[in-house]
């Protein structure tokens, strides 16, 4: 998947080289949370991203979370991107064989504070699905009023080539532009394979949208079944 603009977390990592990064002794031994932890945290306002892939997450996740999928090799930029390094960060692994290898990884771009993890084993009730809608049906819907299609490419990938009428905002900066957009309507979020657009997707359901849809299909789906334009305009445009 294409890389967003210039990463969020260069001004941790600017920190961290100015100041050194902590020791490792010095920083907090995560601990394997239960689902009451899980449910405080959350209630609590809290910051937690489910790290397993986009099918799992689909099929089955605690309202609140987030999906950044670990398996990309994309996948710290945008955590740097997404998170809150003011606040702790707890993370739902693929599998508890994962802890080290992923602990390893967030350390890498300054994500130092992990309380804690946990495990796929939590996801045993009160969990969600999220909604999937393809390129062939979102064009059969499209001509209804309510609908706001989000493109969360970068600016240059979205000057290339995109859906008439998308509004752009790219990942990064989606957290900061919650308020410009319509909790009653729907919202159909998109990408050039469904990546960036799931993780977007699942930020919005977290922030209290109701109707979010990802099109988790790729660019050459998507431009078969709807019509599309080049250039970037203005009024459309969140970077």
């Amino acid at each position: 998947d294409g890389q967003p603009e210039p990463p969020k977390y260069f001004a941790q990592m600017k920190k961290i080289n100015k100041l050194g990064p902590p020791l490792i002794n010095t920083l907090p031994t995560p601990m394997n949370f239960d689902r009451r932890t899980l449910d405080d945290v959350i209630e609590d306002g809290g910051q937690i991203f489910d790290l397993r892939n986009r099918g799992q997450f689909i099929s089955n996740h605690v309202p609140g979370t987030i999906n950044v999928p670990s398996d990309n090799n994309s996948f710290v930029t945008y955590m740097g991107w997404l998170v809150d390094y003011d606040r702790p960060v707890y993370v739902l692994l693929p599998s508890i064989d994962d802890e080290r290898a992923i602990l390893r990884d967030l350390r890498s771009i300054g994500i130092d504070y992990v309380p804690g993890y946990f495990s796929p084993e939590v996801l045993t009730h009160r969990t969600q699905a999220l909604p999937v809608i393809t390129a062939k049906e979102l064009a059969r819907r499209l001509p209804q009023n309510g609908i706001t299609i989000v493109d969360v490419r970068g600016k240059a990938e979205y000057a290339e080539k995109h859906i008439v009428g998308a509004r752009l905002i790219p990942l990064g900066y989606l957290p900061d532009n919650l308020d410009s957009l319509d909790k009653d309507g729907t919202i159909v979020t998109h990408c050039a394979s469904g990546y960036r657009s799931q993780i977007a997707a699942s930020l919005l359901q977290a922030a209290g949208f109701e109707n979010v849809l990802t099109l988790n299909e790729g660019t050459e789906c998507w431009s078969k079944f709807l019509p599309t334009e080049s250039g970037v305009v203005l009024e459309r445009v969140v970077a």
